[in-house]
């Protein structure tokens, strides 16, 4: 059952625990079931460190951990990942490794890479050892990121 969204919010959608998602157009907060919810809301790039980084992907069930230079490492046991914070340009840029299996040929992993840069935008894929399939995204903190984007 959704709940009544003020009028001067827009509507998101809906929760799956049936909450109004909406964006309040006053605060530029989104709301859940008009209470304004922590994970949704955007955090500026200042806010974004390691140690927040890592809390976001251990709140989304990866082990994280921060390395040396300040980057993080995640893994879910299927996907690894390589989060770095990249201050200059205001952006984290991920960096997401799959192993193919043992069985695929060579020649079809690297179809598979070519069709994925041609037909989807959302980062750049490679294959750098026929092995593995990396895919790196950008992901700018200008306008600000909420930790549920992740």
């Amino acid at each position: 059952m959704s709940q009544l969204i003020p009028s001067d919010s827009l509507p998101m959608g809906t929760a799956p625990d049936g909450r109004s998602l909406s964006l309040n157009l006053a605060t530029g907060r989104v709301d859940l079931g008009g209470v304004p919810d922590p994970a949704l809301q955007p955090l500026a790039a200042a806010d974004w460190d390691a140690a927040r980084v890592v809390a976001v992907f251990r709140g989304a069930g990866f082990h994280a951990v921060p390395d040396d230079e300040g980057d993080v490492l995640a893994t879910d046991g299927v996907r690894s990942l390589v989060v770095f914070l990249n201050r200059p340009l205001y952006a984290l840029r991920l960096m997401i490794l799959f192993r193919f299996a043992e069985s695929v040929p060579v020649r079809v992993r690297r179809q598979t890479v070519f069709r994925l840069n041609q037909r989807a935008m959302m980062g750049r894929y490679s294959t750098p050892d026929d092995a593995s399939l990396v895919i790196e995204q950008e992901v700018p903190l200008l306008a600000g990121l909420a930790p549920a984007q992740l």
